[in-house]
């Protein structure tokens, strides 16, 4: 990974991240739009050194850019940091 990366999103999609460093990471979905209650906030998840976890799905049009219709999300750090996307089948 990056310290950013975007990816696309269809409203299924899911994000694992795997952290293989020896300190906890933070990973930042950023939002694009207001939520239903008014206000615009990242999603923040903290993967534990040596965890997993997975995040998502995301909801297309709060984390879809407008213009790009794809979805950033940043990592505080990012050596032996993996991540993979999954779809959720309907």
């Amino acid at each position: 990974v990056s310290a950013t990366d975007t990816f696309a999103n269809d409203g299924k999609t899911v994000l694992e991240v795997k952290n293989g460093s020896a300190s906890s990471i933070t990973v930042t979905v950023v939002s694009q739009q207001q939520c239903n209650q008014g206000f615009t906030h990242n999603v923040s998840v903290a993967v534990a050194a040596g965890a997993q976890s997975l995040i998502g799905p995301f909801n297309t049009t709060r984390f879809n850019d407008p213009s790009t219709g794809l979805v950033t999300v940043q990592y505080s750090a990012t050596a032996s940091v993996t991540a993979g996307l999954y779809s959720i089948p309907s």
